[in-house]
């Protein structure tokens, strides 16, 4: 600082500004350097255009999903075009951007951005929410938006309407004001009121859109403050006309799991015709196929690398982009000369570190019996009946039941997929992971001993036992997938009258193992014994809490 402004006294909020205005030009962001690094406690470095410390680089949805962005994409871009259409003509806008982390929402705004910066009347904001945890900043995300149209080239025509129509807004922005219009704006808003705060800021708003169209792009809307919501509420149902689109991007499983009010709040506005939902999925297969024959050139392994990555990845981005480079890193798809091959199966890629991480973040957030039920199910297969890991697990099947629909409600790793019907009539619901990655990776992170309880349990409880008769006969009854065979065990397996369960379980795996037949099949005989306690439909009565 002294080196650059002399013996003149310069705030440090003055050179936060500075660095801010840089960082812009440039395009970059303080938690992605590529050039000016923040370094704690003691100012900032230049590295030069250099890669970021593996500690500050940006999240892998933003960085590494615009690998795929040459794909699909079209017709969601088409309704982001339409809705600035409509915007343009004077026809105020809102428009949601939904979907599951890594399916490229931020790749679609980038794109949509590109596509606005050759409409030169067009002024575009930005502004992103973090997760905070107690009370956040209000409005943080629209004071950073507001905070980068004031520096942009027509930086001091908003910096002038917000000085006039907005003070109360202009205060809280340092860079804005300069000493003298600070303290004398501090003692005008001093007890403003938050209906205030929103009456003004719209005014400017709509004073600004009179001069340029305006574009407000604030993103991850799923960790937003309420006073964020209640403004956006509140200029989406303004009835004057204003050439405006604000595009707001979050993920539904966060909002619901999180109960979070924007959920409220977009049901509230779409009733009143003030916004709507753009609904991201995942690629699908062909989409799949196009982005690996250009990054591929082609080659005739394409279509058969598509199926088995799209069966991985379910479509998604991020998924997408990290296991091919994955596949590249590790040879498995390898270049020789100038033609590219695959060199082995690719279910023996390791999943890339960025997204196991992206998805031990969001089990996480679960609550504790969530993760173990999510555990159990991983260890049952990519697709389950609800009874089998209901008995892994040692609790009611109704709870389970329960669970797994509540995930698959809130979209969050499970899906529904039928249901099973077992030979003793209990039906069962049947589900599966969204993507084969999240059964992988939920599996990974079990304890080996635990694995080979839960192996245990589930290779064997796949079935639900049942007597058949006056006590003479328990069997394994198993879903009707398809037809079913039986095999009889010898009745030294199930001698145990006190608790024949655990025995009846190890011994299948002894006749699994002697016969090469699946538990499915199997039909275990035992010597007769006092029937145990049961549920109804024979199911034994399992009430341990899913911890």
């Amino acid at each position: 600082m002294s080196t650059i402004w002399g013996a003149a006294h310069v705030s440090k909020a003055v050179l936060k500004v500075a660095i801010r205005a840089i960082r812009e030009a440039l395009g970059e962001r303080a938690n992605a350097p590529q050039y000016i690094e923040t370094v704690g406690r003691t100012g900032y470095r230049y590295i030069g255009g250099g890669k970021a410390d593996s500690a500050t680089r940006h999240a892998p949805e933003i960085d590494t999903a615009k690998d795929a962005r040459i794909v699909g994409r079209e017709s969601e871009l088409a309704r982001l075009q339409a809705a600035l259409g409509q915007a343009l003509q004077g026809q105020r806008q809102l428009v949601f951007v939904t979907g599951e982390p890594g399916i490229g929402k931020s790749t679609l705004i980038d794109l949509f951005q590109h596509h606005l910066q050759s409409l030169q009347q067009t002024i575009i904001g930005y502004g992103q929410c973090v997760e905070q945890y107690g009370e956040g900043e209000p409005y943080l995300p629209v004071l950073e938006a507001l905070s980068r149209l004031c520096r942009q080239g027509s930086g001091k025509h908003m910096a002038t309407l917000l000085r006039q129509y907005a003070p109360t807004w202009a205060v809280s922005m340092p860079g804005v004001l300069d000493e003298d219009e600070q303290e004398t704006l501090l003692n005008q808003v001093q007890g403003a009121t938050q209906e205030r705060r929103l009456r003004e800021l719209a005014d400017a708003i709509e004073m600004s859109c009179m001069q340029q169209p305006l574009v407000l792009v604030l993103e991850d809307l799923h960790w937003s403050d309420s006073s964020t919501l209640e403004l956006l509420s509140y200029v989406a149902q303004r009835r004057e006309r204003a050439r405006l689109l604000i595009i707001g991007t979050y993920r539904p499983e966060e909002v619901l799991l999180r109960d979070h009010p924007l959920q409220g709040v977009r049901q509230e506005l779409q009733a009143r015709r003030c916004c709507q939902e753009l609904a991201l999925e995942g690629f699908t297969k062909g989409q799949v196929k196009v982005y690996l024959s250009e990054r591929f050139a082609n080659s005739p392994f394409v279509g058969e690398l598509a199926s088995a990555v799209h069966e991985r990845t379910g479509g998604n981005a991020l998924f997408t982009a990290n296991l091919v480079d994955a596949l590249v890193t590790q040879q498995v798809v390898r270049l020789e000369g100038e033609q590219w091959h695959l060199t082995m199966d690719v279910d023996e890629v390791r999943i890339p570190d960025s997204v196991q991480q992206l998805i031990h973040r969001q089990v996480e957030r679960l609550p504790e019996e969530m993760q173990r039920l999510l555990e159990a199910a991983s260890v049952a297969g990519t697709e389950f009946a609800v009874a089998t890991v209901a008995a892994a697990l040692q609790c009611e099947l109704d709870r389970v039941e329960d669970a797994c629909e509540q995930l698959a409600w809130q979209g969050l790793f499970l899906e529904e997929s039928g249901v099973a019907e077992w030979i003793d009539g209990t039906v069962s619901g049947q589900y599966r992971f969204r993507h084969i990655i999240y059964q992988q990776v939920i599996y990974e992170r079990i304890s080996t001993a635990r694995q080979v309880r839960l192996h245990l349990a589930t290779r064997l409880n796949r079935v639900v036992f049942r007597l058949s008769g006056p006590g003479t006969t328990l069997q394994c009854a198993s879903p009707r997938f398809g037809g079913s065979t039986q095999a009889s065990a010898q009745p030294s397996l199930c001698q145990s009258r006190r608790s024949p369960f655990p025995q009846v379980l190890r011994g299948v795996v002894k006749i699994q193992d002697a016969t090469g037949m699946s538990p499915q099949t199997l039909i275990v005989k035992a010597p007769k014994a006092p029937p145990p306690v049961t549920e109804p439909h024979g199911l034994w009565r399992l009430s341990n809490p899913l911890t």
